[in-house]
């Protein structure tokens, strides 16, 4: 019912992630079935997994750089929000792998100084 697959499905290391547009919301849809209702949990789907934790903290990064193009302040505080709360568990499984370690130090940066620029501003 009004659900569009934005792009193909993404398999990342056996999870499938799939970007949909339901009922008005962009939801990006991590899990093997992609179907409305049956979205898995992110941080339980990609929990130990660096490589799909990577994909999450580069589009939350983006995210964080382009809101303010077309978000309301109810929405940019929102996501301010959920990165603060979600995003460190995230970034300590890239910390505690050798292979995307730096990556993890560098997205520490870009995301707390966009959040730093953010509340500033709001």
């Amino acid at each position: 019912t009004g659900e569009l697959p934005i792009v193909p499905s993404l398999d990342v290391v056996g999870i499938v992630i799939d970007l949909r547009f339901v009922a008005g919301q962009l939801l990006l849809v991590v899990g093997a079935d992609t179907s409305v209702g049956r979205h898995t949990s992110l941080l339980g789907a990609v929990d130990g997994n660096p490589k799909a934790v990577l994909v999450k903290c580069v589009d939350r990064c983006h995210n964080l750089t382009n809101m303010a193009w077309g978000l309301s302040r109810e929405r940019i505080t929102r996501m301010i929000l959920e990165t603060e709360e979600y995003y460190p568990k995230l970034l300590d499984v890239l910390k505690s792998s050798i292979e995307y370690n730096d990556a993890a130090w560098l997205l520490k940066y870009q995301i707390e100084s966009m959040l730093d620029i953010y509340k500033r501003l709001l």
